[in-house]
């Protein structure tokens, strides 16, 4: 790299090239991909739940309110809350992606949760509004701060070995590691 970027390196490319040996590296990540997704998963399910408490969309109808007892959109006795989950699909090599879903269903069958988040077609009866909690928890830049702390302390752990508390802390400790 030239000096006009900024960067410099210095670093002993031998202790990198060992870091990322493949016979060592593959397994260890595999296994640490798999820890991250199934944490990201707990946050996406955490922020879900917290965007339901909230109560941040449209109000019930009045109908609703007095069939339920509350104004409290997607809140009844907690059954949505308690349905939603994650799945992390893992493939021969590693981590293939993340499910977050809920599975509230109806007497019926019929995946109420669905219905909530994506709210009824138009001119069907009832009415109901889109209430996408879920894809609402993986937006908000909370979940996304913490989502990126994730991976920046497991991208250290892989190439490190080392835990890292912070973005801050990863960038330092490669730095330190590896001369840049």
């Amino acid at each position: 790299m030239s000096a006009d970027a900024g960067l410099t390196f210095s670093a002993d490319w031998s202790a990198m090239l060992d870091a990322l040996d493949p016979a060592k590296f593959s397994g260890r990540v595999r296994q640490e991909s798999k820890t991250l997704m199934n944490r990201i998963g707990r946050m996406a399910r955490r922020h879900a739940i917290a965007i339901i408490k909230a109560g941040a969309y449209q109000h019930n109808a009045p109908s609703t309110i007095r069939s339920k007892g509350s104004s409290l959109p997607l809140v009844d006795n907690g059954d949505l809350m308690a349905s939603i989950n994650f799945s992390v699909d893992s493939g021969p090599m590693g981590v293939s992606g993340l499910i977050l879903g809920a599975n509230k269903r109806s007497e019926k069958g019929h995946n109420i949760a669905l219905t909530l988040h994506g709210g009824t077609k138009p001119g069907t009866k009832p009415i109901i509004p889109a209430r996408p909690f879920l894809a609402t928890a993986i937006q908000t830049q909370r979940f996304k701060a913490e989502a990126n702390a994730a991976i920046a302390a497991t991208m250290l752990k892989i190439l490190s070995g080392k835990r890292a508390k912070s973005r801050k802390k990863f960038v330092a400790g490669l730095s330190k590691r590896f001369g840049f």
